[in-house]
């Protein structure tokens, strides 16, 4: 699928100097961010761009209106200064600055992940401001709609990655990129009281302690395999009589067999046979 708008420049890992060329790119950027006359050819240009402003690390640019101080017309602004206000200026262009050139963070870590709650934290915030915005804009609403219908669109939709190398299509639903916001989101609130507590605790119940284990799962599964890739560059595959894997993927995979099982006991098939309601345990159909 062609695209209309291209970046000049790769995303970098590192911080590097503002150059001419990062700049034309994020003025492009801009550009395009706040042009809201966009074609499907450009959604996932623009969606990759509103994803990054979400992140300070990877936010390139701000915008903000002009202001100018100003007096009520019958007072002297000179003599009398305490009735002076400040007035944005919405009719003129917003001011740009931008910060920083484009940067790109993954799971790309060379020690094992021990604190997991706090990526999860930042991933549900990511999620909340990225659906507000979005569900406010009824152009890409609609542009979303229509590039879910186009199997080329749809597959770039779910390739786009919305924190670190989280993608779409590592959310567990159908439907929609919205319709999978929808699915994982939680309200800023909860997101605030998870920051401060535990959420695997008791202070959290219902249906939010289970979105944010839900987003735990996505996080520990693709960090998990971020992980393993890097340990297999260091080493060949039966080196010294090694598995082909890790210990530590080894036990993570025991671990999600372990809830696999623990699943398939405690779940039951319900179904209809001559109006009478029956249940079958799982566990005795496998």
């Amino acid at each position: 699928m062609k695209l209309n708008h291209k970046s000049i420049i790769s995303h970098k890992n590192k911080s590097q100097e503002l150059t001419q060329e990062n700049i034309a790119e994020i003025k492009s950027d801009i550009e395009l961010f706040q042009r809201s006359d966009i074609s499907v050819n450009e959604l996932v240009a623009k969606l990759k761009i509103i994803i990054s402003q979400l992140t300070t690390s990877t936010k390139t640019f701000d915008l903000s209106y002009s202001t100018e101080v100003v007096g009520f017309p019958f007072l002297n602004i000179q003599e009398s200064p305490e009735f002076q206000y400040v007035q944005v200026l919405k009719d003129a262009p917003k001011k740009q600055h931008i910060i920083q050139a484009k940067r790109h963070f993954g799971f790309q870590f060379r020690e094992k992940i021990e604190d997991y709650d706090k990526e999860v934290i930042a991933f549900g915030n990511v999620i909340f401001h990225l659906f507000c915005f979005l569900s406010t804009d009824t152009k890409l609403k609609s542009l979303i709609v229509e590039a879910g219908t186009i199997p080329a669109f749809k597959k770039e939709l779910e390739n786009i990655e919305i924190y670190k190398n989280i993608k779409f299509s590592d959310f567990r639903c159908a439907g929609t990129i919205l319709d999978k916001l929808y699915e994982y989101y939680i309200d800023f609130t909860t997101i605030s009281h998870a920051a401060a507590k535990d959420f695997e605790g008791r202070e959290m119940e219902g249906k939010d302690k289970a979105t944010l284990k839900r987003l735990k799962r996505i996080v520990r599964r693709v960090a998990r395999k971020q992980r393993e890739m890097h340990l297999l560059k260091t080493r060949k595959i039966g080196e010294a009589g090694e598995v082909y894997c890790s210990s530590e993927l080894l036990a993570y995979q025991k671990e999600r067999d372990i809830e696999q099982q623990e699943f398939i006991d405690n779940s039951e098939i319900v179904y209809s046979a001559d109006g009478v309601e029956q249940k079958v345990p799982l566990s005795h159909l496998l």
